[in-house]
């Protein structure tokens, strides 16, 4: 089951090498830009660069699992339903509901490391505040929303496999609103900024918990994840 999956993934890839270059260049550009205002907040202290920030490395994060495929653009899905119609054509086809719901794990888990070391990469790059931090500290940070960010995406897979295009399109906008909200609302309510936050408490002691308890919701979320979608393959009606 498990090499199946692993030439799903890799023929679905193969179809999306544009794709690929646009999601490195995403994650480049917007890294870069994150440590930019790293070291504007650090320097200037003004809000808005820390919340900028802060939605930037949240949002980037929530999608490390995802590569861009010409279905978000070329073909767009919420006018097209065209995630849905490929569902329904792979069902139609002789591969398990375990192997169909395995192969988009293993997609997750292989882009999301790459995303995640390329968005980090250029934010220490562009960020003198990063390249101050003590190596262990950076790398559990780094683990910490590589992890989360593994949990996030879980959930955006589950709502592109459950939903039509348009409901899957509103449900990403109210988890953008919803990242919005949390980013701003624990700023005035703490009057910290979400990343310096997690970043000194994993240096204090017994800060290593938090990096591990984001691992453990990541496993957790893929574990879940494979339950769900074979549900969802059995008993969603494609019509």
């Amino acid at each position: 089951m498990g090499r199946d999956a692993w030439w799903l993934t890799r023929t679905q890839w193969s179809h999306s090498k544009i794709g690929l270059v646009m999601t490195i260049a995403f994650y480049g550009t917007y890294g870069g830009m994150t440590g930019m205002f790293s070291d504007e907040w650090v320097s200037e202290s003004f809000a808005f660069t820390g919340i900028m920030m802060d939605l930037l490395v949240l949002t980037f994060m929530s999608m490390n699992g995802f590569v861009f495929c010409k279905g978000y653009f070329n073909n767009p899905y919420w006018k097209t339903d065209s995630f849905t119609k490929k569902l329904a054509m792979m069902r139609t086809l002789p591969i398990p509901v375990e192997t169909l719901a395995m192969s988009r794990s293993i997609q997750v888990l292989s882009a999301s490391p790459v995303s995640t070391a390329l968005y980090f990469g250029i934010f220490y790059i562009a960020s003198d505040w990063a390249r101050n931090l003590p190596v262990t500290v950076l790398l559990q940070f780094v683990l910490f929303w590589f992890a989360l960010g593994n949990a996030f995406s879980v959930w955006f897979v589950v709502e592109e496999w459950s939903r039509s295009g348009k409901r899957y399109l509103l449900s990403s906008f109210l988890a953008l609103f919803v990242f919005i909200a949390v980013v701003v609302a624990f700023y005035f309510l703490t009057g910290k900024h979400l990343t310096f936050f997690i970043v000194d408490a994993i240096q204090r002691p017994g800060g290593w918990l938090w990096t591990a308890l984001a691992v453990l919701i990541g496993v957790a979320a893929h574990v879940w994840m494979q339950l769900r979608l074979r549900r969802i393959l059995l008993h969603r009606d494609f019509e």
